[in-house]
């Protein structure tokens, strides 16, 4: 009886893929996205719970025939065909987020270039689990920005002109270079550097400890979005953390299954004052997808906080 259903649910994705290869937010339909979604939906009814997150997110999966990365409403307001992209003289893509600031992007198909930034503005979305600052956990004009993980560079290239300065650590080197392009204009104020931060220093890694010793600076605000390596950074800045200033960090949680309690338990064992981003995600890149299926996006911590 399975064989048979998975034959038909292979009918089906194969005819609906005909018509929309692509949902309106730019999420492929993957016959395996929605067996995950079955099996999600099949996993609470024999496990009911009564958190409010999770029923809303299982509310919103029902309404899909596939699972997706944030099952939220929120998402629903956003789509990819409607994003204008420019190319400058190089044939580089861009997006023009205010006049005088364009966010660069690796060369590509222009509409996969489309779906990278519709997920970016899902990603900071009000609602979203992934977003970084709110009202309250905001940077202002004293702020230095470690933003450690950057890719593209979206959160740095909007605060760039509010803030004293901005440090972007990133490993690959085509961002690197596509980092260039974004910020060339604010060359005096961001510094790039080609490093992975974690809890060592070598040709490879480096310790933001070490880094901003050498640099003479303290940065207030920290984002981490390093592919769940973000614990591995914090003990890699155990030395400018002890300094007693107080500091922001912006600490994506969601990207292996244990991230979000291990990294709540570091921020309760400092006393740091801490919240949790809105919202729940759906994401199994690294460790695959196992009840209870739901992550956490985002720890916010407020370290040596001036009470």
């Amino acid at each position: 009886m399975n064989g048979l259903s998975d034959l038909f649910d292979r009918l089906y994705i194969c005819l609906l893929k005909q018509v929309r290869p692509y949902d309106k937010q730019g999420a492929q339909l993957w016959q395996r996205r929605r067996k995950l979604r079955n099996e999600i939906l099949r996993y609470y009814r024999e496990n009911p719970t009564e958190n409010p997150e999770i029923l809303a997110s299982l509310e919103y999966l029902k309404k899909r025939t596939d699972a997706v990365f944030f099952p939220g409403k929120f998402r629903d307001k956003y789509e990819y065909r409607k994003i204008f992209l420019g190319f400058d003289d190089d044939e580089t893509p861009y997006w023009e987020m205010t006049a005088g600031k364009r966010l660069f992007f690796l060369p590509g198909d222009p509409d996969k270039v489309r779906m990278c930034i519709n997920d970016l503005l899902m990603e900071q979305d009000e609602h979203s689990p992934h977003r970084y600052l709110t009202e309250e956990f905001n940077l202002g004009p004293e702020d230095v920005l470690a933003d450690v993980g950057s890719a593209e560079g979206i959160l740095s290239l909007q605060y760039v002109d509010r803030v004293k300065k901005v440090y972007l650590f990133e490993s690959d080197p085509a961002w690197v270079n596509i980092l260039h392009k974004t910020f060339a204009s604010w060359s005096d104020k961001v510094t790039i550097v080609s490093k992975f931060v974690s809890d060592k220093d070598d040709a490879e890694n480096i310790r933001l400890d070490s880094f901003f010793e050498k640099e003479g600076v303290m940065p207030t605000f920290v984002k981490l979005d390093v592919e769940g390596g973000e614990l591995n950074v914090l003990n890699g800045m155990k030395g400018l953390l002890d300094e007693g200033k107080p500091m922001k960090i912006a600490a994506c949680a969601y990207h292996l299954s244990n991230e979000y309690e291990r990294l709540k338990e570091y921020a309760t064992q400092h006393g740091y004052r801490h919240e949790t981003s809105e919202g729940l995600m759906l994401f199994g890149l690294y460790d695959g997808n196992h009840p209870p299926y739901f992550r956490r996006g985002m720890l916010r911590m407020w370290a040596n906080e001036i009470k």
